[in-house]
């Protein structure tokens, strides 16, 4: 993650932090999610779970690119999308129990991901107060 710090001095120091994601790892992260969800609905294309795995990875990769230029609120937005898809396969849709225990431990990481993007973000917030 780069951070970049802007100061002016007319008469009051004023400074803006912008956190950047872009040569981060997060965003990458999310692109290979999005790669292993295609990869695993492919296993079985024909089947009516395999739509919602692209559709999860589609919301995985959308916050991935929202990421990349800094619109950290709208990537956790679609992030929460992918998550309840995800969510949604692994415990509630009964078509999907081939799926289910595959895409546990990708929810997993993408709660890790998620939870990674907040607290950059909370960090960010803390530095303008503090």
């Amino acid at each position: 993650m780069k951070k970049l710090v802007i100061c002016a001095l007319p008469l009051v120091l004023t400074c803006v932090t912008q956190v950047s994601f872009a040569g981060s790892h997060l965003p990458q992260q999310l692109h290979d999610l999005s790669r292993t969800l295609t990869s695993i609905s492919n296993e079985k294309p024909g089947d009516l779970c395999s739509g919602d795995l692209v559709v999860a990875g589609a919301y995985l990769d959308a916050g991935a690119f929202k990421l990349e230029r800094n619109k950290m609120n709208e990537a956790l937005v679609s992030l929460k999308y992918g998550q309840n898809e995800l969510k949604d396969i692994s415990t509630k849709r009964a078509y999907c129990t081939y799926f289910a225990p595959k895409v546990k431990p990708l929810l997993a990481q993408l709660i890790r991901l998620s939870g990674e993007i907040e607290a950059n973000q909370l960090a960010l917030s803390e530095s303008f107060i503090g």
